[in-house]
């Protein structure tokens, strides 16, 4: 869904992410699309639970690799939970990526399943920045798992201008939010 939004996330995502960096990459398909538009980079050290993450890596020699182990959901081809929480709190990376299932309006970030909160909080917790990619039609969607704020976030990328019920809530964030129609309104 809204593959043309999460390339142009990924790009603009791309461009802030220096060489020579460490990146958590957390599960979801916005993620997957950073790492694509990442993966010719070079010097880069890459910690994720996710193996399609992983995959757009490999073909780079000049990119280190670190994957979590733990039990594999096949569908989505991630390991979250516990496992993946502990994995990620063994490090500590200069920029942990990461997607939502979606962000209710008081600004809290939602998802579907327990296990996948466990790992993005642990991504969020051992990140000196923390950056949420998240398509539009993120704000808004219903989900039943809660884990974590806006406010922990450092950076936001988005596709465009967040839904208008959102505006009393980002409004301090609008240094903080860049969206990859190249209308920054940042943290």
């Amino acid at each position: 869904m809204n593959a043309d939004a999460k390339r142009r996330i990924a790009h603009a995502t791309a461009k802030f992410i220096p060489n020579g960096a460490s990146l958590m990459i957390g599960l979801g398909t916005t993620p997957e699309y950073v790492a694509q538009a990442l993966s010719r980079r070079h010097d880069l050290r890459v910690i994720t639970n996710n193996l399609n993450v992983a995959a757009a890596f490999a073909h780079n020699p000049d990119i280190e690799i670190t994957i979590a182990g733990g039990t594999l959901r096949p569908l989505d081809r991630d390991i979250v939970g516990e496992a993946a929480a502990r994995f990620f709190a063994g490090f500590r990376a200069d920029y942990g990526i990461f997607g939502v299932g979606g962000v209710d309006q008081d600004g809290t970030l939602l998802d579907f399943h327990l296990g996948e909160v466990q790992a993005r909080q642990s991504i969020v917790a051992n990140s000196r920045t923390a950056v949420l990619v998240a398509d539009t039609t993120k704000f808004g969607r219903n989900a039943s798992v809660r884990g974590g704020h806006l406010d922990e976030c450092h950076h936001l990328f988005t596709d465009g201008p967040l839904p208008t019920a959102f505006a009393p809530i980002t409004a301090k964030y609008t240094d903080r939010i860049h969206a990859s129609s190249d209308t920054a309104l940042a943290r």
